[in-house]
């Protein structure tokens, strides 16, 4: 038969893994703030290896692919101003998975003059 010192071990370990549980969950839920960042084309301006032009964030000096959003939906990624020719602005949520950034909003900010 267990003795009391055991069973506290077992009920401590327990609570303690129950409670670090808990404390995960509700990072999860976290909203993310809205962050403006740099945009463009991985492979053209970033540097990123992949097969062709591909939507890309820079946060904190760091590149991340996107998932949420095309190079294609805001224009032509080889006209003067696209992504494969210029770095831009955009306010963005998301957050980093897998080394991609999981876009919740992009919205590309004008370019400014």
């Amino acid at each position: 038969m267990p003795s009391n010192s055991s069973k506290m071990k077992n009920l401590f370990a327990t609570v303690l893994l129950f409670t670090a549980f808990l404390s995960n969950a509700q990072d999860k839920k976290e909203t993310l703030k809205p962050q403006i960042i740099e945009v463009s084309c991985g492979e053209c301006q970033f540097g990123m290896k992949g097969k062709s032009c591909d939507l890309a964030v820079r946060i904190d000096g760091k590149s991340y692919f996107v998932d949420g959003a095309k190079i294609d939906d805001y224009g032509d990624s080889h006209a003067k101003n696209g992504f494969c020719e210029a770095i831009r602005k955009a306010e963005v949520t998301g957050e980093i998975v897998n080394d991609r950034f999981k876009a919740t909003t992009f919205v590309l900010l004008p370019e400014k003059k």
